[in-house]
């Protein structure tokens, strides 16, 4: 174990370019070896090659030490252990590590490469995607993605289906195992990681061109669990097509897989189907009960896979406090929707921190989607008045359509 009297602390140094930001050099090793790493900067218009890790950032205390250069720095646990799996015990490997390639001391610094990462994760070779440390389902989880997609590529070559229509989830003529399986828990086990509920993996995963799952040594293309879930959602089995194997497991992901065919295959969704879905209104809402280490990335988490916001003056700031951040949000909703449909999203506080009207992100109220009515579509068809709140609190029947969408 490295002392910390011993060595002094990685100190960062400014990043220069409006497009530079910083690579990480995992160093080869195995086991308990300590984990050995450089930093380096590089600009993303030079397009060096790296791969992207998308983790969850768990408890930063107690500090697990890394050797940086010449100096250390402090990391997290969940990092620590997903830096021992990925690394390769006879080469370096080339990473960018939110944590370790941001200062993240610098207010100023962090706002500006939270404007760049969606260019980051879309530019990456593949997003590396950490799952945690394996458990007993995992090889069973894995082995029922392998095989239905080996049924599909069976089903593929046999039937000499063109990749234009590889598409189309009416060609997965698959066979998933009875509903009383066991198999299904280990499904279900894989999809309620935390991974899969935090806020900043949704725009990591959905920029990326290529993906890796890894759950410990075990790893599987992005693709195979796609695969899988696509063939699910038009899986018939009789009576039982209700029976919930996976009930609301599958929620997030298909958030994920819905954008992200969205941002690689446009051409196969109307306009006002993308609008609707990747217009912030719509995500703040879909994608709300996400969490989020610091309130403020409820909202700038968002930013870059949203089909309005661009080229708007709605940017991250972590200057600004949470309570000043979904204020400017609320606003900016305002402006550029000419409606209060915002204010649905308000519900009662339990810390009085926000001004009344402002939306908490922070949270999302499970009986308000129980019993209030179903969220306003915002599109150029429809938009919602004023009328809109006292028809959350009086009834559905007070909502009427008034302004067209500008997204």
């Amino acid at each position: 174990m490295m002392s910390l009297s011993n060595v002094g602390t990685y100190i960062y140094k400014p990043l220069s370019g409006e497009r530079d930001f910083r690579l990480i050099n995992l160093l080869q090793g195995a086991g308990d070896d300590p984990i050995s790493l450089t930093i380096s900067h590089a600009s993303l218009d030079s397009n060096p090659a790296y791969e992207a890790l998308s983790y969850v950032w768990g408890p930063q205390h107690p500090a697990q030490i890394v050797q940086c250069n010449d100096s250390y720095l402090g990391i997290g646990e969940n990092l620590a252990v997903a830096l021992r799996c990925l690394r390769k015990p006879n080469v370096p490997q080339v990473l960018w590590v939110d944590r370790l390639a941001i200062n993240q001391e610098n207010n100023a610094e962090r706002t500006r490469q939270v404007g760049l990462m969606a260019d980051i994760y879309s530019s990456a070779s593949a997003v590396v995607v950490w799952l945690g440390p394996a458990d007993h389902f995992t090889d069973t989880a894995f082995g029922l993605l392998d095989k239905v997609y080996t049924q599909v590529q069976e089903i593929w070559n046999s039937q000499k289906i063109s990749k234009a229509a590889r598409i189309n989830p009416e060609v997965y003529a698959t066979v998933y195992p009875p509903s009383e399986d066991s198999r299904w828990l280990a499904i279900r086990s894989l999809l309620t990681r935390p991974w899969f509920s935090r806020a900043w993996t949704f725009q990591e995963i959905v920029l990326a061109r290529n993906a890796h799952l890894y759950c410990g040594a075990h790893t599987r293309n992005w693709q195979r669990l796609e695969f899988f879930l696509t063939c699910l959602n038009t899986f018939q089995e009789g009576p039982n097509i209700e029976d919930g194997r996976l009930k609301d497991a599958g929620k997030h992901v298909n958030d994920i897989l819905k954008a992200r065919q969205m941002f690689l295959r446009p051409e196969t969704f109307k306009t006002l189907e993308k609008e609707d879905f990747l217009s912030l209104f719509s995500l703040l809402d879909s994608i709300r009960a996400r969490i989020a280490t610091d309130p403020r990335d409820k909202v700038f988490a968002l930013l870059n896979v949203t089909c309005d916001v661009k080229d708007t003056d709605l940017r991250a700031d972590y200057d600004k406090s949470h309570a000043e951040v979904y204020a400017m949000t609320a606003k900016w909703l305002l402006r550029r929707t000419k409606s209060l449909a915002f204010l649905s999203f308000v519900e009662k506080k339990d810390t009085p921190d926000l001004i009344s009207w402002v939306p908490d992100f922070r949270y999302k109220d499970i009986m308000k989607i129980l019993l209030g009515p179903q969220k306003p579509k915002l599109s150029r068809r429809s938009r919602y008045s004023s009328s809109l709140y006292a028809g959350y609190m009086l009834g559905p029947s007070l909502i009427r359509p008034s302004h067209q969408a500008t997204c």
